[in-house]
């Protein structure tokens, strides 16, 4: 991110909030055990849980995009 000149501050969050996002991201072996223990649906939980892990994914790959726009 520092070759395209992005701000330090965003490359940083940008790189913490994807790790975060990298457990909520079908498949997810914290899902399939989360589903196993409330004993739920697999497929259920994987539907469930799309908008918490979408919009995130959305926004982490719009706003970087809309914040670098060259002087």
């Amino acid at each position: 991110m520092k070759k395209g000149k992005y701000n330090d501050a965003l490359a940083t969050g940008c790189v913490a909030c994807g790790g975060m996002l990298g457990i909520l991201l079908p498949p997810s072996s914290v899902m399939v055990i989360y589903g196993i223990m409330t004993e739920q649906s697999i497929a259920a939980v994987f539907i469930c849980w799309r908008n918490p892990w979408a919009d995130p994914c959305f926004m982490f790959m719009v706003m970087p995009c809309r914040l670098h726009q060259e002087p």
